[in-house]
């Protein structure tokens, strides 16, 4: 009686679910199976191999369907399956074993939910943010660059202000050139050759004297 129950049950589920015996052949299939994996006709008495041939390729679910015939149950709530025409399939799935009114072990029972369009939209948003966050890098660096010049500019714009500012900074522009020698210096070679001069008038003729004398004056006038 519950094995008919579960015959029932896997019949009328509204999930993708398929019963399968020890030789993996189907005993029975929901219409959400049929529908999910785009199986068309009976595949009653099919091998599982013979409905998914590509998984004859995947030696990790041969061992999982050995394990669960011998009493294991497992489960994954994502599992990439690609099909044999290369199409890309997310999975949610359970395995686990029915058993037989006897109690020995009659096969597996699979349920399995088709997540590929939740996947896609994940994945969608995931590359959406990292366009984000890759815009956000480049704006952020160019940002920097920016602020590294404008520091610059500025730094230089406040020496120019203050060197404006400042008399001090432009005085050595403006000032005179200094003396070649200095004044006391001047005075000293001034007085010496008027001394001169003097002297030369006394050792002079009447003559010499009245033009040395005259010279005198005009070095005074000076």
């Amino acid at each position: 009686e519950s094995e008919e129950q579960l015959r029932l049950f896997v019949q009328h589920a509204p999930t993708a679910v398929a019963m399968l015996d020890c030789d993996m052949k189907y005993v029975l299939a929901s219409e959400r199976w049929l529908t999910d994996y785009h199986l068309a006709g009976s595949i009653l008495g099919k091998s599982h191999y013979e409905v998914f041939p590509e998984i004859l390729k995947m030696p990790h679910w041969l061992e999982i369907h050995k394990r669960c015939l011998a009493g294991a149950v497992e489960k994954c709530e994502e599992d990439k399956f690609v099909r044999a025409d290369g199409t890309v399939e997310w999975l949610r799935w359970e395995i686990l074993p029915w058993h037989k009114s006897t109690g020995e072990i009659g096969g597996i029972i699979m349920f399995t939910e088709n997540i590929t369009a939740r996947k896609k939209a994940e994945e969608l948003v995931q590359n959406a943010y990292n366009e984000l966050e890759e815009r956000v890098r480049v704006r952020t660096e160019e940002s920097a660059q920016a602020n590294v010049v404008l520091e610059r500019e500025i730094r230089q714009h406040k020496k120019t202000e203050a060197a404006l500012r400042d008399p001090a900074g432009l005085a050595p522009l403006r000032r005179a050139p200094a003396p070649l020698l200095p004044a006391e210096h001047l005075s000293g070679m001034e007085a010496g050759a008027h001394a001169l001069v003097r002297a030369e008038c006394g050792r002079a003729s009447p003559a010499r004297r009245a033009d040395l004398s005259s010279r005198e004056l005009r070095m005074l006038s000076h």
